[in-house]
């Protein structure tokens, strides 16, 4: 018996105005496609694909949709500076001699190996400085700010490593970044395209106090920004809700840890919904993996099996029509238009 492909997993942003939202269409696990969603004619634009991973619960859209801030990781990828620092570091101590392995002369030659790195990054500062400014320095991960729906890069921040990065529009020039932690990296401005102004501090404060550097940190103030409410939490997941029109209810449910469904495609985070008007469940949303409301034509708009779909509030019960299947695309190489 033939196994069941794995749906891709989509994830979407609508616009908080305007009419240009973006979906992420991720599957293989390390191949993500970002595509342009232009809502008032439900037409889907590829713009690139990306062989690495995408955060998508720490990007965020401008507010009319034209600019998209992304998290991007390449987890293979060594920076020059690092790797300048590993060949000075064993220049002067040499290799640990595993004929000779014991725990206590293990332990030994990390603390040697420790402190020797922190001289070399001392002495060699200016030269470790260069390299980092250089125009072909690169990193394990970064923060990036692009077109709607390219990734090429307008602005760009190195983060090094899956902690922290991304960030939020507060409206269409003015950006927070999810700065790396002190002593986890540095915080550079790589490209700068001098379209968008960083702000020093968060444009809410729920970005530092919910922040441990995890995907949360960003997504759950991001969804409370955007009409969402917090209701609750237990110990298998968090509640929200939105409210639209002809009292329905609209509830996500947000799982923050992975073996919690045996489902496949399903990662350490996923989402649920249900519709309710009152305290009557109407549908049932167990597998949809995103969801939102898209009042500017007054529909659910939701992900189930690799495919967007749409229900339109005045036919509540009525069939939910797909909008588009993504299970079927295959990785291609494009390059952004500008």
């Amino acid at each position: 018996m033939a196994e069941a492909k794995t749906p891709a997993r989509i994830h979407a942003i609508l616009p908080r105005k305007g009419n240009c939202g973006v979906v992420f269409r991720r599957g293989p696990s390390r191949k993500v496609a970002v595509i342009g969603w232009e809502l008032d004619r439900d037409r889907f634009t590829v713009g690139q694909w990306f062989k690495g991973r995408i955060y998508e619960y720490r990007c965020d859209l401008s507010l009319d949709g034209t600019y998209l801030i992304y998290f991007a990781a390449k987890y293979g990828r060594v920076n020059p500076v690092d790797l300048r620092v590993y060949q000075l570091v064993k220049a002067e101590i040499g290799e640990f001699d595993w004929s000779k392995y014991s725990e206590r002369n293990y332990e030994s030659y990390r603390k040697l190996e420790f402190e020797t790195e922190a001289k070399i990054r001392k002495k060699y500062a200016s030269e470790l400085e260069k390299i980092r400014r250089g125009r072909d320095y690169s990193d394990r991960s970064w923060t990036a700010i692009s077109r709607t729906p390219y990734l090429k890069a307008l602005d760009l921040w190195f983060n090094g490593s899956g902690w922290n990065g991304g960030g939020w529009f507060a409206d269409n020039s003015h950006v927070w970044i999810n700065q790396p932690p002190p002593g986890a990296g540095k915080h550079e401005h790589h490209i700068v395209s001098r379209k968008f102004k960083e702000l020093a501090e968060p444009p809410d404060p729920r970005l530092v106090t919910e922040n441990g550097g995890e995907c949360p940190g960003i997504y759950f103030p991001r969804l409370e920004r955007d009409g969402w409410k917090w209701l609750g939490e237990n110990k298998n997941y968090v509640e929200f809700s939105k409210k639209m029109p002809y009292e329905l209810t609209l509830v996500k449910r947000f799982y923050c840890c992975c073996g919690l469904t045996k489902e496949r495609g399903v990662g350490v985070y996923y989402e649920t919904h249900d519709v309710y008007r009152g305290d009557e469940r109407l549908i049932d949303g167990a597998k949809w993996r995103w969801a939102d409301y898209d009042a500017r034509h007054r529909r659910i708009v939701f992900a189930r099996n690799g495919a967007l779909f749409a229900i339109y509030l005045k036919n509540i019960n009525a069939e939910s029509i797909m909008l588009c299947d993504f299970n079927d695309m295959e990785y291609a190489e494009i390059s952004a238009p500008y």
